[in-house]
């Protein structure tokens, strides 16, 4: 199974200030309350910034300030959030069954489609079934073709309609 990072970043982008002979740089604000900036970063003079470190499942909000050759700072720009979140990933576990039969318990996003796929070297994959994952989002399915071979590796493609 794979696992999400703990932390992610973002990208944020924004429009120059009009009277821009006169802004030196901008400065982007943050914190995880609405309207309440614990940290900042200097972002230079560009119109972008990466974000990073940022913990998923927590709420952050953003600002932008110019700021002149003497450091005085405009108003805060419009506030911006973004949460972070771990991406729902598909994932088949396996259960061997007396005489070599395998079950599949395939997990993922409910409502989706999905290729579930054998291989016995990686390289080259059968599609075994297409699959509706139902509202509890899981489900098991048999390979009809497990005992014939030696060894046989699994995979979810989702299909997009």
């Amino acid at each position: 199974m794979t696992t999400a990072p703990a932390t992610q970043s973002v990208t944020l982008l924004w429009n120059g200030n009009p009277s821009s002979d006169q802004v030196a740089g901008y400065r982007v604000y943050f914190g995880t309350a609405s309207g309440s900036y614990s940290d900042s970063v200097v972002a230079g003079n560009v119109t972008s910034r990466t974000m990073t470190g940022l913990t998923n499942g927590v709420p952050y909000f953003f600002a932008i300030t110019a700021y002149d050759a003497e450091g005085l700072e405009s108003a805060f720009s419009a506030e911006v959030s973004y949460r972070p979140m771990v991406p729902d990933r598909p994932r088949i576990q396996t259960r061997v069954m007396p005489g070599g039969q395998i079950i599949l318990s395939v997990q993922g996003t409910s409502g989706r489609f999905f290729f579930v796929e054998a291989s016995e070297d990686l390289i080259g994959w059968t599609a075994i079934d297409v699959v509706l994952l139902p509202s509890a989002a899981a489900l098991e399915l048999t390979d009809p073709d497990a005992t014939n071979f030696m060894r046989r590796f699994y995979r979810m493609r989702e299909l997009f309609l």
